[in-house]
């Protein structure tokens, strides 16, 4: 009986540290870029400007992992398994609401795909929410404000958002 409890809790204590090493490896950590992103309610300042990565776009995106922030109401930010992309909509997206949130891109779909409609929050709160016509999923590269480039600056000039 004595040899089993021994076997059981070295079982036990083997079971548990891999299961710490696969959780560690699993996630990215709270101090990188991605973990900021997926864990923050206003999308952070150091994901705030970019250039465009010379890397085609992109048709749809995975929704598990990725994350939004809407830009104005022609544009959204995603972040889809720490790479950054710029979808310009397939037109002007009136009503939506401009605040800065961080929002799971889980829209009940597995994939988003250019093309596809999307509900979105409007500015006013009311019923139905805007409706949103995804573009291309085009790469984006963070930057600091002294790089070079053409700039795309998160919330360039929009007043709805809340500060950060």
């Amino acid at each position: 009986m004595a040899t089993f409890r021994k076997a059981s809790a070295k079982g036990g204590a083997l079971a548990f540290g891999l299961l710490l090493i696969g959780c560690a490896g699993a996630s990215p950590g709270p101090g990188s870029l991605e973990g900021k992103v997926a864990n923050a309610r206003i999308w952070p300042a150091e994901a705030s400007m970019f250039v465009r990565n010379t890397a085609g776009p992109r048709r749809c995106l995975q929704t598990a992992n990725t994350f939004f922030v809407v830009n104005d109401d022609q544009s959204i930010i995603f972040m889809n398994d720490g790479r950054f992309y710029l979808n310009r909509l397939q037109s002007r997206c009136e009503g939506v609401l401009i605040d800065g949130f961080t929002r799971g891109a889980g829209f009940g779909r597995q994939q988003i795909c250019s093309g596809m409609a999307i509900t979105l929050d409007d500015q006013f709160g009311g019923n139905p929410n805007a409706q949103c016509h995804l573009g291309s999923f085009e790469p984006l590269e963070v930057v600091g404000p002294d790089e070079a480039g053409e700039k795309i600056v998160l919330n360039e000039g929009e007043t709805l958002r809340r500060p950060r």
